[in-house]
């Protein structure tokens, strides 16, 4: 069940999504707040917001408190939507957002563990550079 947090956040995106990022941002959040495949019950969202080519998740899972950064577009770090060979290289917001839910927010970090970068709020950050230091970013 998605605290309140999580379901304004969703409401206010219903209102007012606009943009691609935006339109990916609350597929994600959808999807976090009603089941999937994975371990979703145990992702409580913090706060969230869209970029232009994708969007920025914080929340706390099995104890950690967690940012994730994911776009369309990777640069020259390894390619983070998974479904590529499914989807192609240019998924539509509905896809790109549930798939980065259920299999990137909603899963266990593995080896992204020794890879995260702890911002200045407390915030340990994984996904597409540039990570986020603050929201401002």
């Amino acid at each position: 069940m998605a605290s309140r947090q999580h379901q304004q956040l969703i409401e206010d995106l219903e209102a007012s999504a606009d943009g691609w990022g935006a339109e990916a941002l609350l597929r994600c959040l959808q999807a976090l707040s009603g089941g999937g495949p994975t371990q979703w019950r145990d992702v409580e969202v913090l706060d969230a917001w869209p970029i232009s080519d994708g969007f920025c998740v914080v929340y706390e899972m099995y104890g950690a408190r967690l940012g994730v950064r994911a776009t369309r577009t990777t640069g020259d770090g390894p390619q983070f939507f998974f479904s590529r060979d499914t989807y192609g290289g240019n998924p539509s917001p509905s896809e790109f957002g549930v798939e980065i839910a259920d299999f990137g927010i909603a899963e266990p970090l593995g080896n992204r563990v020794h890879s995260l970068i702890e911002d200045g709020a407390g915030v340990s950050w994984w996904g597409d550079l540039p990570l986020p230091g603050s929201r401002a970013t």
